[in-house]
């Protein structure tokens, strides 16, 4: 037991260490050529680990990790079968929300059976492929791969589950939320669909550059928030008060305008973020203002506000330059930091692969093109030398047959 477990530590280790050189090494190869080193790799280390652990449980290691990553097979057989019961269970639950959306918030039972019996067969089916995943990559090539872990997370619920309906027992109120993350299952489709995990992969390269634009973008947010509370937080005060309070005072839950528009930082800043989405912002957020400042009745105004065309321009102004910073520049840093990103992840492309894969079989460290320029030089070169051999070959030629009125010619 005791050179079991060295020998499986050491193979973790190893496993780490070749992790890190396949990913110097597989730079300038496309992401396709990339994991079919990684799977290899993967597939290596199961089986120089396999002796290290107890046969008679894992002999069946390797053949069980074929079969699941579709080694042997020139299609993804049991990727696609996974994908397509992913999808079932996807649709199931969106038919289940469609017909009966009270089964899983009302005292309505009617449909229980049915639905308890497909959550039953999904959940035992996701629990049979995650362990003969588990089996076939058992431990390091398994535990190091995020998809794997989230499927373990999105079963795990799908196995709470399955014990409350065999012990009969429900969720606490606490962990209910719980059961809210088996409608992620529909994620794991990304780590099955490669075009799809492509996608992800690229959009997570460009999270860093992303979330630095976002953070921008939400300082500035802020800076509106604060001035937004300081200036439109007690807007309508005193016509809230009034018996028959006019019209625009009170907002249509019956609350002051001011105070739940702006009345503290995160309720201006989501009106400012509503403002930015462009959903009634005019009428819900800005128009309130306006009529503040430019209705002729008293009464709505507080008694230190006065009426004014400054005011009216400065509120114009601060809610114009919210919308041409935030909504024009900043949101189109964000798409364009997004873009950049994206683009950077594969900055090659298929050419640059070929160049690089074509450079590292020869031995040659140069582009491409300057291979292929000093081959079309040396073919130049070699003709230009043919055609003056040829050319001294017709000169002596002339030369010997002496043609009449031909003055004698050197050869170049």
């Amino acid at each position: 037991m005791a050179a079991m477990g060295v020998g499986h530590v050491a193979a973790v280790h190893a496993a780490q260490d070749d992790d890190k050189t396949l990913d110097v090494k597989a730079d300038g190869e496309s992401d396709a050529k990339k994991q079919e080193h990684v799977d290899a790799r993967r597939r290596k280390i199961i089986e120089d680990a396999k002796n290290a652990k107890m046969k008679s449980l894992w002999k069946y290691q390797i053949a069980v990790y074929d079969f699941y990553h579709d080694v042997n097979f020139e299609q993804s057989y049991v990727q696609i079968s996974v994908a397509i019961l992913i999808f079932a269970n996807f649709i199931c639950q969106i038919i289940q929300r469609q017909v009966d959306p009270a089964y899983t918030h009302s005292d309505d039972m009617s449909n229980k059976t049915l639905w308890e019996a497909i959550d039953t067969v999904f959940n035992v089916l996701f629990l049979i492929e995650l362990l003969i995943n588990a089996y076939g990559s058992w431990f390091w090539p398994f535990i190091s791969q995020g998809w794997n872990l989230f499927d373990m997370f999105v079963v795990s619920i799908g196995i709470i589950d399955l014990l409350s309906l065999m012990f009969d027992f429900t969720y606490p109120p606490q962990l209910k939320i719980v059961r809210l993350f088996r409608a992620f299952r529909v994620f794991r489709l990304f780590g099955r669909v490669e075009s799809l995990k492509k996608i992800i992969d690229t959009i997570w390269k460009a999270v860093p550059g992303v979330i630095n634009a976002f953070i921008l973008l939400f300082i500035v947010m802020s800076i509106y928030a604060v001035l937004a509370v300081d200036a439109f937080g007690g807007i309508y005060q005193d016509a809230c008060e009034l018996p028959n309070p006019p019209t625009g005072a009170l907002t249509s839950r019956h609350e002051c305008y001011g105070s739940e528009y702006y009345g503290c930082f995160t309720a201006a800043l989501y009106t400012l973020f509503q403002i930015l989405t462009g959903e009634s912002w005019s009428e819900a957020g800005v128009r309130p203002i306006l009529h503040y400042f430019q209705t002729k009745n008293a009464d709505v105004r507080n008694a230190g506000d006065s009426r004014g065309d400054l005011s009216t321009f400065g509120v114009s102004v601060f809610f114009v330059s919210f919308i041409l910073i935030n909504s024009f520049v900043l949101l189109n840093v964000v798409v364009a930091v997004l873009l950049d990103g994206m683009s950077q992840s594969d900055p090659g492309g298929a050419d640059d692969v070929a160049e690089t894969t074509s450079c590292e079989m020869d031995g040659d460290s140069r582009p491409q093109y300057a291979k292929d320029l000093d081959t079309s030089m040396r073919d130049l070169n070699k003709e230009v030398l043919d055609l003056r051999g040829k050319i001294d070959t017709l000169l002596k030629m002339q030369q010997a047959a002496q043609v009449p009125g031909a003055a004698p010619l050197e050869p170049s």
